[in-house]
């Protein structure tokens, strides 16, 4: 179902198609697959949970005052706060902090998260999720604070000699090469399942304490619901919601040893038959607009922001100094964006596909037209605004003569096509420029009679986005 919206993010005009019930039947409801496209990096010591607090978008340590020689809490109101020691954070293996970006509310938890790195301009360096190494660890009190980051394989080099760079003196060990599969799985026919499962075992109000997060962390692999009864609880490296969106799936670390989800994964929400490949993956992840990876998020080109990170719970505006915070955290406080990240669909020009939904196509006769791996395209609108441009005066103009003439400007960028997948896309798209209704969009393609040819660009406004005056359905 499509909706027309009146007001995003408190813009009152219409911008976007908004998207509902995106996937069709070329996307299967339920899926999982090996990630072999992402890669591992362990960051591991002393200074592990300070240091990586200091390099990501989110907030995984608490901002903290000492009260006392052994115990530290947060600044002002410790309702709803986590208090550890100050041993706690560099001698162990805590977990990490989770922080409820509207309420302050804090757990610990052994569950990872979506977060960015962002260079000293503010702008992308790259997308990663970090866990907790690893998920179950008895001994947790006996080692020092070690984390995953998982990145895009193309990042991999570029992630490993950043942090070397940001190490200076913090007591950390950085291993490029760490061990284990990344695996992705969801089931939309069980998506309230996730959600109970998240909020019994990793709810804000029980995990005040390490002790206690473990401890839920064990319960939590041994529900039935989800995982097999003579499951292997040492084949599991890390897990985490994949909360960049409502509904997505859960993302699974595992030793390198495991061949199938379904070793460890219990057959009433997923089956061997329902393995897809990786790119079905990032079709149904383009379809729910949501961008990964140093092919949609080139390095130091986009802003935080701009790739809807605040949307996708990846960023805290409130924890204090890292590295490019300054611009992001200005430009929420201004709250002028003017560019973001949205799903696309790709059509023949003279086709109307104004009433469809977005939606994945092989066979869409577009998809010929389109080379595969097309990325990074220009996106034109088919209106030019005018300018007024001074003349200079002439002996012979009148009093009443004009000195400006209006004429068409140059032809400029309302966006990019950031990826493709067949009919469908991710494109960074000009707000200002969507919201006009009676542009249509375009790219231009070279075919084989070195002419170009314009292939239409549709966008939509994914459901999960939060939106100011939402009619009721």
């Amino acid at each position: 179902m499509l909706l027309p919206i009146t007001s995003v993010m408190g813009l009152s005009q219409r911008m976007l198609t908004r998207s509902f019930n995106t996937l069709t039947q070329t996307i299967p409801s339920k899926g999982f697959t090996e990630l072999p496209s992402k890669e591992l990096v362990s960051v591991k010591g002393p200074d592990s949970s300070k240091f990586l607090n200091g390099l990501i978008t989110s907030k995984i340590l608490p901002i903290s005052v000492k009260k006392n020689l052994t115990t530290i809490s947060d600044e002002k109101d410790s309702s709803g706060k986590i208090t550890l020691t100050e041993s706690d954070m560099s001698q162990t293996n805590w977990g990490l902090l989770n922080e409820d970006e509207c309420s302050g509310e804090q757990r610990v938890s052994r569950n990872g998260l979506y977060t960015m790195i962002l260079n000293s301009k503010g702008r992308v360096f790259g997308d990663i999720f970090i866990y907790p190494y690893q998920f179950i660890d008895t001994e947790y009190q006996e080692r020092p604070p070690q984390y995953l980051m998982e990145c895009d394989d193309k990042l991999h080099n570029q992630l490993s000699g950043l942090l070397k760079i940001h190490k200076l003196k913090s007591k950390v060990t950085i291993d490029k090469n760490a061990a284990g599969k990344v695996w992705f799985m969801y089931n939309q026919e069980q998506s309230d399942l996730l959600y109970e499962l998240k909020e019994k075992y990793f709810n804000y109000e029980a995990n005040k304490s390490p002790e206690i997060a473990l401890d839920n962390a064990t319960s939590f692999l041994k529900d039935t619901r989800l995982f097999q009864q003579t499951l292997n609880t040492d084949d599991i490296i890390s897990i985490a919601f994949d909360d960049r969106c409502e509904e997505f799936g859960l993302r699974i670390i595992t030793k390198s040893s495991v061949d199938s989800l379904t070793d460890i994964i219990s057959p009433q929400f997923i089956n061997q038959q329902d393995q897809i490949t990786e790119e079905t993956y990032h079709i149904r992840r383009q379809l729910f607009g949501i961008p990964e990876g140093s092919v949609e998020l080139k390095p130091n080109k986009l802003l935080p922001l701009e790739c809807n990170l605040e949307f996708m719970n990846g960023v805290n505006f409130d924890k204090g100094c890292y590295i490019g915070q300054e611009l992001t955290v200005r430009t929420h406080h201004t709250g002028i964006i003017r560019k973001r990240v949205v799903p696309v669909r790709l059509s023949i020009l003279d086709e109307n596909i104004n009433d469809h939904e977005l939606n994945f196509d092989p066979n869409d006769n577009v998809v010929d037209l389109i080379p595969e791996g097309l990325n990074h395209v220009e996106i034109y609108s088919d209106k030019l605004k005018e300018s007024k441009t001074p003349l200079a005066a002439s002996p012979f103009a009148t009093s009443s003569s004009s000195t400006t003439s209006a004429k068409p400007s140059k032809r400029s960028s309302s966006g990019t096509l950031l990826s493709t997948y067949g009919n469908i896309g991710i494109a960074l798209v000009r707000l200002e420029d969507f919201a006009d209704e009676c542009a249509n969009f375009f790219i231009e393609l070279p075919n084989g009679d070195n002419e170009l040819i314009k292939v239409k660009v549709k966008s939509y406004v994914p459901y999960w986005w939060p939106f100011e005056g939402d009619e009721e359905e």
